[in-house]
């Protein structure tokens, strides 16, 4: 049996969707199979329990992924600008007609319900481990009745900061959700957008981003789960690749 060797980001599951990480190897420890061995593990696993399996793959890779049974679910491009360009827009937009909390002072079971309806399966490890992260912050709206409106998470990442999943019933709270946590950091901010047809406002126009990638969002239907193709798009303004 091939020996998997450190360092490695291990895989993420629910009870219904298996999704993996972005992985990375050493250099010396690539092109040895180690990767291959991985993925053949992690399908089989799935595989076994008619689990859907989703991924977000890069250009190049769409083909071989469609030719082992993925379809597509939707595109997203990566944007980024520096908080300081985006604290210098916001100063026009900012209002303080929305109520925003931190996610750890809202009810963990009301946010998981949210983060569900956006997501298509219930992922409430994965969404505790992102709220407890260190490195991260988040940020939940809530209307005059205390129900949410918006949810989006920001991290550290290699490079700057990076929106997690980003959900919004208006592009007003979208907006708020962004300035508030954007604000915080110094250094660039990163969000993948997906591309939503007859969607006219977005993040990425309104504080002049930079479009640096793209992938697209894909997956293998499972027969214990519903179609996750059919998610309320509109409101999603960023998806994350670790979704859980």
């Amino acid at each position: 049996m091939t020996k998997l060797l450190p360092p490695y980001r291990w895989l993420s599951t629910t009870l219904t969707t298996f999704t993996s990480q972005r992985i990375k190897w050493l250099k010396e420890h690539r092109g040895n199979g180690f990767g291959k061995k991985l993925w053949e593990f992690a399908w089989n696993r799935v595989v076994a329990d008619s689990r859907t399996i989703g991924l977000d793959g890069a250009v190049a890779m769409q083909e071989k992924y469609k030719g082992l049974g993925f379809r597509e679910s939707f595109y997203s491009y990566r944007y980024k600008a520096h908080s300081s360009s985006i604290k210098e827009k916001a100063a026009s937009i900012l209002s303080d007609k929305i109520n925003i909390k931190s996610g750890k002072e809202v009810e963990f079971e009301a946010l998981l319900t949210f983060d569900t309806k956006h997501v298509g399966a219930p992922r409430s490890k994965f969404l505790l481990l992102m709220l407890k992260r260190e490195d991260g912050d988040s940020a939940v709206a809530l209307n005059d009745q205390g129900q949410i409106t918006g949810f989006t998470i920001l991290r550290k990442s290699m490079d700057g900061y990076r929106f997690a999943q980003f959900y919004a019933d208006s592009y007003d709270i979208a907006q708020q959700l962004f300035i508030h946590l954007a604000s915080k950091v110094d250094g660039n901010v990163f969000i993948d957008t997906p591309v939503v047809e007859g969607r006219e406002d977005d993040l990425h126009k309104t504080f002049r981003m930079d479009r640096c990638g793209e992938n697209m969002r894909m997956y293998q239907i499972g027969t214990t789960q519903q179609d996750f193709c059919k998610l309320p798009m509109q409101n999603i303004y960023g998806v994350i690749w670790e979704f859980g």
